[in-house]
């Protein structure tokens, strides 16, 4: 079924670790059209690939991480600002101003400011691999990467904030944000992906961890959602450990380019598409 018309293309103003931006394209082909659907939620919203993709009505999109979820909302109340820190931070960029934005950064890291805002978006794009991890007490820690980074334009920017404008943005994990969903809304999850091996894992996003156990208590929400009406729409790592929880789901493969590792290695492998609907 082509639904392009129901589409809309808007760049991620982020780069992030797990980020649909190179399938958006084929998981689009399977989002339901905004006629069938009540309410869109994204709990795991990463970049929002995804969302910035879509023409639903009514968005809630959430994530665990405060400054993702602080610089969505500054990008929309403010991009003028954002904007016009971006400039200011590409014009001073060298490594060891990198190193100076990140100290004050994590000097501020209580803060959930426009500034803050701006600083986060300029490591994040800067930094070693374009990812966002912190340690054990929740500070940035990733080296300097790029002296020629992707920041944001101004008309990225106030592109985004008008996507934004009818979104619902909330700092949440799933499970809360899920409580109220109901029949005929969509849910697209996209959680952290297990390891492809005992150490290829890149959830650090925050100083939680999605592990095995939380793989499978988020399965048993999706067929809760399931059984309350909604339309779901998962996507996970192709190993046997997703496909038996999702055993009863239909499933679809898909190439995709992952990262396997801090360094700059990359493999092509399968990830699955989990729904529960058809069109």
């Amino acid at each position: 079924m082509d639904n392009s018309a129901h589409l809309i293309t808007i760049k991620p103003f982020l780069r992030w670790a797990g980020g649909k931006r190179n399938s958006i394209k084929h998981i689009a082909a399977f989002l339901p059209v905004p006629e069938k659907v009540n309410r869109y939620f994204e709990p795991f919203l990463g970049a929002g690939s995804v969302f910035f993709h879509t023409k639903y009505d009514l968005s809630y999109i959430s994530d665990i991480n405060p400054h993702l979820i602080n610089a969505f909302r500054a990008v929309r109340d403010n991009p003028e600002f954002i904007a016009k820190k971006l400039k200011y931070f590409r014009g001073k960029l060298n490594k060891q101003y990198y190193y100076k934005i990140r100290n004050k950064f994590n000097k501020e890291t209580a803060f959930l400011t426009d500034l803050q805002a701006a600083r986060f978006i300029f490591l994040v794009q800067t930094s070693f691999n374009g990812i966002y991890r912190v340690n054990k007490k929740g500070l940035f820690n990733v080296p300097f990467g790029k002296l020629r980074p992707h920041l944001p334009t101004r008309s990225e920017l106030i592109t985004a904030s008008n996507k934004l404008k009818n979104a619902v943005l909330n700092c949440s994990d799933y499970k809360t944000i899920l409580m109220t969903a109901k029949k005929d809304d969509f849910i697209y999850l996209d959680p952290p992906y297990p390891p492809l091996n005992g150490t290829a894992s890149f959830n650090h996003y925050s100083t939680d961890r999605f592990s095995a156990n939380d793989q499978a208590e988020l399965a048993t929400l999706a067929s809760e959602l399931s059984a309350r009406g909604c339309k779901v729409l998962i996507s996970n790592a192709d190993i046997p450990k997703i496909r038996d929880l999702y055993s009863n789901w239909d499933s679809i493969t898909l190439s995709a380019i992952r990262y396997i590792s801090c360094k700059q290695e990359r493999l092509r492998v399968n990830e699955l598409l989990i729904r529960n609907y058809q069109y």
